[in-house]
């Protein structure tokens, strides 16, 4: 008999074993079904799958990995978005938009505001609506209806699609990349941030270190870039190419897929069947190898010219080949070392081909030091270069200025960012004016990127001119002008042409963009707008001087460095355009300002007689010479110009032109187009590059504000003011605004009396309005050039109810609005 706590024991177990009995079976029911599901599942995943929309996702018809960077095609080529988006990006940051302070302020409300540059750039794209498409869930869900969005699930792995112009989507750390549906995205809970890359940072194996965003960042903070989007983050809790703790989600190309899928093509035929080149280059093969094969070159001629087919593909244009300059040079080359003459050369081998050639370049090279000699005198005795753009002759002086301005802002250290240096500043400059003016024919940084090969560039289309005397040159020193430097070691006097273009010859390379003269009218300094030297920014230098500070410095070099060549920054064939256009001007001009003055001499009298008893023409009423209905333009909602074949709201673009002018710090007065009327001239031109089809007051004949107010007078726009009150109707953006001084009795002075002295004495023009509640101006806000020791700025102190009694309505301060104008000449606007 067993002991009792022997039975005890048995006893617990024999019960405990009942008891776990149906927890076995069903843990074991658990597993059959689970090996069931699994089975299933397996059958499923083996079966054919009928694609879906989300099912294309990866890997896509468009594998824009492949891709340098992202491109879009703009006016029939290809358009890199590296440096357009860092100027956009720039430009709105310089803003300093706070988040959700402004309409369009919230992150996606910033990428809007890219897009919509983009949109005026190249309006051929296909971009989200935002009014369709505002927040960042229904933006990336755009792009996943074009087929363009990508899911990122393995950051780390995917790193390629980072490039400039990549559309980056975030969704918060709850969010798990791997598990969620494509489709949870575009809901609430999915992604909630959105940005644009517009540069990256690689390492030693060209994988991406990290990238910097443009984005609107958060309440309390402005819009902005920022660079701490790292492949390994400071913080262990960060996500790998996150944003702070939001995971890095989706990506998108910022065009639509038709667009990028034509391009993908063109990447694809660029990196499998490259164009043929038959002669070494320094971009070919290393520079030992290079420099050797030139040496050992003897009597043979190039017969291709690489860079043609190249620089037509890259800028869009077709160029005229120059193998027969190459040949000129090579075979008069060859006959000197010989020994011999080019007539030698000919009698001795008349039958072959080279002969001939060599016969021919005889010729040639008359022709074309005669044409050099004509076309350099000419472009020489302008008195500003100009190019043809849009048809019209286009002086450089201020849209040089403004490039370079622009330029200054972003603060671009020496050779810390790509295209820095002397050359790359130089390159970024001839990108705006080929933004602007896409007609021309300009270096290729790919086949042309230091400032040898971009001097040697300019040699090759007759257009470098070779300075021995800079004292007797001077004449060549003018906005527009490439000038080139060697170093003060060289001797300007004896160092030939071709050694200017090897190691050891130009080491420098800048534009001129302002003058200074003496009373003889010759050049006393320049400003010379370039990529100066390791720790200094690009930047506009003025220490370039007929006669130095110091006694070592050459005459209008750059520092120690001699001026040693200058070149028109256009090729020369559209230099021939514009001089001949240039001088048609200035005799046209010259044979109007006689008869001009001949007939205000005859007229005077005549004038004044009439200032006296002149009525004043009332708002809405038409005068003399209109050829609108002024009370149309007054009723409508906001004025638009034509561009481009469709209607551009003038509201944003001006806005846009302000902050930009704004952000320049251009204080009044202090330079070339700073006052009033000069800051409106800076408005106008950027609208005119923008829009080149319309009429603009010139300011070589409309200057000041009186004569700004007579030009739109004469195109019967311009409505004198007074009553402000009841003619609040046309304080609208677009609405050029005219001043008088307070002084000065609105309704008693005569019009005429407005355009002589003593009548308007400033000028502006509205960028934004605020009503109230009966739709009525309360105040707006003036873009203008405003008093001295002040910059030209947005104002917002013209009111219907000033703040002062002895204020004005809608004046500015003290001064009376006494006229305005629609921004556009009538033709247009109609």
């Amino acid at each position: 008999m067993a002991p009792k706590p022997l039975k005890l024991l048995r006893l617990f177990l024999y019960f405990a074993g009942i008891a776990l009995l149906p927890i076995l079976l069903s843990c074991n029911s658990e597993t059959s079904n689970s090996s069931a599901k699994n089975s299933e599942t397996a059958k499923k995943e083996s079966a054919p799958v009928i694609p879906t929309k989300l099912d294309e996702e990866k890997p896509k018809e468009l594998d824009w990995t492949k891709m340098s960077t992202v491109a879009i095609t703009c006016g029939g080529s290809e358009f890199d978005l590296s440096v357009p988006l860092l100027e956009v990006a720039n430009r709105i940051e310089s803003q300093k938009l706070m988040y959700k302070s402004k309409p369009f302020t919230d992150c996606s409300g910033i990428f809007h505001r890219i897009l919509d540059s983009m949109n005026r750039r190249c309006p051929e794209h296909d971009f989200p609506n935002p009014n369709t498409h505002r927040s960042s869930r229904s933006i990336g869900q755009w792009y996943n209806e074009k087929g363009n969005f990508i899911k990122i699930t393995d950051p780390e792995n995917e790193w390629d699609y980072i490039k400039p112009g990549a559309v980056m989507f975030y969704a918060s750390k709850s969010v798990d990349p791997k598990t969620v549906e494509t489709e949870a995205l575009f809901q609430s809970g999915g992604i909630r941030h959105v940005g644009v890359v517009v540069d990256v940072e690689k390492d030693s194996n060209g994988m991406v270190n990290k990238y910097t965003l443009f984005h609107g960042r958060t309440s309390g903070k402005i819009a902005a870039k920022t660079n701490y989007h790292e492949r390994k983050p400071s913080r262990s809790s960060y996500p790998a190419y996150g944003n702070g703790s939001d995971h890095w989600i989706g990506v998108a190309p910022i065009a639509s897929d038709k667009v990028m899928d034509g391009l993908q093509a063109n990447t694809h035929a660029r990196m499998v069947t490259p164009p043929p080149r038959t002669v070494n280059t320094p971009e070919s093969q290393p520079k030992k190898e290079y420099l050797a094969s030139q040496a050992s070159k003897s009597n043979s001629t190039k017969t291709v010219n690489p860079t043609a087919t190249e620089e037509s593909r890259i800028r869009g244009i077709e160029k005229p080949s120059s193998s027969k300059k190459t040949v000129v040079k090579e075979s008069k080359k060859a006959a000197e070392k010989a020994g011999t003459n080019t007539n030698t050369a000919k009698t001795n081998s008349s039958t072959s081909s080279g002969s001939r050639l060599s016969d021919k370049a005889t010729v040639d090279k008359k022709t074309v030091s005669k044409r050099e000699e004509n076309k350099v005198e000419a472009w020489a005795k302008m008195e500003g270069l100009s190019i043809s753009c849009e048809g019209n002759s286009m002086n450089l002086a201020l849209p040089l200025n403004q490039v370079a301005e622009r330029l200054q802002a972003q603060n671009l250290m020496y050779n810390v960012k790509p295209f820095s240096d002397c050359s790359g500043i130089f390159h970024r400059v001839l990108d705006s004016l080929d933004r602007r003016c896409p007609s021309h024919a300009f270096p290729s940084p790919k086949t042309h990127r230091d400032s040898r090969s971009i001097g040697k560039w300019y040699d090759e289309r007759d257009g470098f001119v070779k300075i021995t005397n800079p004292e007797e040159q001077w004449a060549y020193i003018k906005p527009g002008a490439v000038m080139f430097y060697v170093s003060g070691s060289v001797d300007p006097k004896t160092v030939s042409r071709e050694a200017l273009f090897k190691p050891g010859g130009i080491r420098h390379i800048g534009v001129v963009v302002d003058v200074e003269k003496d009373s003889k009218g010759v050049v006393k300094k320049y400003t010379l707008f370039h990529g100066r030297t390791t720790g200094k920014p690009a930047a506009k230098t003025n220490y370039h001087t007929r006669k130095p500070s110091r006694t070592s410095y050459p005459a209008y070099g750059n520092g120690r460095d001699h001026w040693i060549g200058v070149a028109p920054i256009a090729s020369d064939k559209y230099m021939d355009e514009a001089v001949s256009s240039t001088t048609q001007n200035n005799k046209a001009e010259t044979e109007k300002a006689k008869t001009t003055e001949i007939e205000t001499k005859k007229s005077k009298e005549e004038m004044l007689a009439n200032t006296s008893s002149e009525k004043n023409p009332v708002a809405g009423e038409k005068a003399e010479g209109e050829t609108i209905d002024i009370k149309a333009w007054a009723a409508k909602g906001g004025l638009t110009i034509k561009c481009e074949g469709s209607k551009l709201d003038l509201s944003i673009p001006l806005n846009e032109v302000a902050d930009r002018l704004q952000s320049q710090n251009l204080m009044y007065n202090v330079k070339p187009f700073s006052d009033c009327s000069g800051i409106f001239h800076r408005v106008l031109d950027s609208l005119d590059s923008r829009c080149p089809s319309h009429a603009f007051p010139d300011p070589s004949t409309h200057r000041d504000s009186r004569s700004i107010g007579r030009w739109y007078k004469e195109k019967g726009t311009f409505v004198k003011v007074t009553d402000p009150e009841k003619q609040w109707e046309y304080i609208k953006p677009g609405a050029v605004m005219f001043y008088v001084s307070g002084s000065v009795d609105p309704k008693s002075i005569a019009e005429e009396a407005l355009f002589k002295p003593g009548g308007i004495r400033h000028i502006g023009v509205v960028v934004d309005v605020e009503k109230d509640e009966n739709g009525i101006v309360t105040r707006y806000t003036l873009f203008h050039g405003r008093t001295s020791g002040k910059p030209a700025a947005k104002t917002n102190y013209h009111t219907r109810k000033p703040s002062r009694s002895t204020y004005p309505i809608y004046g500015n301060g003290r001064d009376h609005w006494i006229g305005v104008a629609q921004i556009a000449s009538d033709k247009v606007m109609d």
